[in-house]
């Protein structure tokens, strides 16, 4: 018997549950299910995620969510649940109405409920009181885009519908909360070299997907998307795609596990003293994030500059750069004159060293009889008697030095001097 009866008890819920199935209105559809289907909307149920959704600037997007299951608006504690509607722009401005009773869909005139924000996220959270919804998204262009000659882009966007006890989505550790600070360098930097930053933040909160994580940057320069108001559809921050549309990405993708506290990332590649857009964007590891722009989470955007003080610079880069040119060029002068000189002195030095003397070209013993030959000549014509032997005027007598050195023989006296003493030694050997 209680067999049966729970048999019995079961068929009857399932017959409760299909016939409240069968009263649901279905979506995009006048008259329920076998109705006229509604030209230009787009169906949604329950927990539900479009991705890459367009509009053009100024229209609008129509959609009609409709809850699965009467049964399932109240929670196991019989509590109601409730419905959340999303919009995350990638460019422009995506604004978000809602309308719970009936057609006509709702417009920005003309609606129950409504998110209107520039350049960011729009939902609106209902009490599941009614079983489907009516939902308009219009377009908004950025104004400086929308002044251009060219034609504005469609506004992407995507929208997500989330009923409450459903499906959880990650959020940022500490409310998505960054701390950015400049990376101290003890480098001498010039005007053109960039600088590093630290960028600190706190884990998506979960320890069942790893996470991984990027940093991106953009310029506050009038010349850069991200350089208006906080709001401006140019450059949305709020957004994975909007991120990767307007800011430049400055880490790859690093896993990191979340342990309570913060983590730090360098960020490289920074102008010196400009001032910077942060945002760290997140990711389940192995997940497309572009088709499921709901597990993904964004940090809130916060700005830091990455200075560089020059200590005791009294001139310009400028003028430092030109005086060590000047320096150099000097310093590279006195090399080249250094260098000639000492290839001139080496030559020099060569060449003396090579020369031969005097005494080892000239026949020292040809020049001396030479002068010997002419001394005689000039005495015989001048009449004048030849210098005795060892005598200053005369030949020396060869010294031990000079083997090669003869002793000139004797000249005859001169006619009419020592003829008596001649006579005389020959009288005299005629007596003996």
């Amino acid at each position: 018997m209680r067999v049966a009866s729970s048999v019995l008890a079961a068929c009857a819920v399932a017959s409760l549950a299909a016939a409240v199935s069968a009263a649901l209105p279905a979506a995009c559809m006048d008259g329920g299910s076998n109705g006229t289907a509604i030209a230009g909307c787009t169906p949604l149920y329950n927990d539900t995620v479009l991705a890459s959704v367009t509009v053009n600037a100024g229209e609008y997007r129509n959609f009609h969510w409709v809850v699965g299951n009467y049964l399932d608006m109240d929670d196991e504690a019989g509590n109601r649940r409730s419905v959340t509607f999303e919009v995350r722009p990638c460019s422009g401005s995506a604004h978000l109405f809602v309308r719970a009773l009936a057609k006509p869909f709702p417009t920005a005139e003309s609606h129950d409920y409504a998110s209107a924000k520039n350049g960011q996220p729009n939902s609106v959270t209902l009490q599941l009181l009614r079983a489907h919804f009516y939902i308009s998204v219009l377009g908004v262009g950025d104004a400086s885009i929308a002044a251009q000659a060219t034609p504005a882009e469609p506004i992407r966007f995507s929208i997500i519908a989330k009923v409450s006890g459903g499906a959880r989505y990650p959020e940022p550790g500490a409310e998505g909360a960054l701390a950015v600070t400049t990376k101290f360098t003890e480098s001498l930097l010039l005007a053109d070299d960039t600088m590093e930053m630290l960028v600190s933040f706190v884990p998506v909160p979960t320890a069942a997907q790893a996470f991984e994580y990027r940093v991106y940057t953009a310029p506050n320069t009038t010349t850069s998307p991200c350089g208006g108001a906080s709001g401006s559809g140019s450059c949305v921050k709020t957004t994975l795609c909007g991120v990767e549309s307007a800011m430049t990405p400055r880490t790859p993708w690093q896993p990191m596990q979340y342990s309570g506290s913060n983590v730090t990332v360098v960020a490289p590649g920074l102008p010196q003293n400009i001032e910077q857009t942060f945002v760290v964007v997140g990711r389940p590891v192995g997940v497309n994030a572009s088709e499921h722009p709901e597990q993904t989470v964004v940090y809130t955007a916060t700005t830091g500059t990455p200075e560089y003080e020059k200590v005791l610079q009294t001139e310009s880069d400028d003028t430092i750069l030109i005086t060590l040119g000047i320096v150099g060029g000097v310093l590279v002068l006195l090399f080249v004159v250094v260098f000639v000189a000492r290839r001139r002195l080496i030559a020099v030095f060569q060449t003396r060293s090579h020369r031969k003397r005097p005494e080892d070209t000239v026949d020292t013993k040809a020049l001396r009889e030479e002068l010997l030959r002419r001394e005689e000549a000039r005495r015989a014509k001048s009449g004048e008697d030849a210098p005795s032997l060892g005598s200053a005027e005369g030949d020396a007598k060869p010294s031990s030095s000079d083997p090669d050195a003869k002793v000139p023989a004797p000249r005859p006296p001169a006619p009419g001097k020592d003829s008596h003493s001649r006579a005389a030694g020959v009288s005299g050997g005629s007596k003996d």
